[in-house]
């Protein structure tokens, strides 16, 4: 199953792709944008040309599994990525995944994709019998 992973931020969200018969993924692009219709937008491009069969969503809850007020903010982009667009989304904690992503780059102001595709691997470990 083609996949796609989000790393969302307020001011730019990460994007990997990856798939579940390979078990591979690879980060893909850090889109900026200055609202959510030009994110959509963007993300619409990123749909058409990969054709996932599921949108992953990194959830960022709180270290005591507290809800934090960027799960919120995700949990509202998860709505109208549903509303948009006719593909399963689901979220998947993504605790840590900034620390990973930085130990795996050797930039560490831009992380963004690297984060999405270290949620997506871990999503993919995960669920590797589904």
């Amino acid at each position: 199953m083609q996949l796609i992973a989000i790393d969302y931020g307020t001011k730019n969200v990460g994007i990997a792709v990856g798939h579940t018969t390979t078990k591979t993924c690879s980060p893909l692009t850090i889109i900026s944008y200055k609202s959510h219709q030009n994110l959509l937008s963007k993300i619409k491009k990123v749909i058409d040309e990969w054709e996932p069969q599921m949108i992953i969503i990194g959830c960022p809850s709180n270290m005591d599994e507290s809800e934090s007020e960027m799960q919120r903010l995700v949990n509202s982009f998860t709505k109208k990525l549903e509303q948009k667009f006719n593909i399963p989304v689901t979220l998947h904690d993504e605790r840590l995944s900034s620390s990973e992503a930085r130990a795996l780059s050797n930039d560490t102001e831009k992380i963004d994709d690297i984060a999405a595709m270290v949620i997506l691997k871990s999503w993919i470990e995960n669920n590797e019998h589904s």
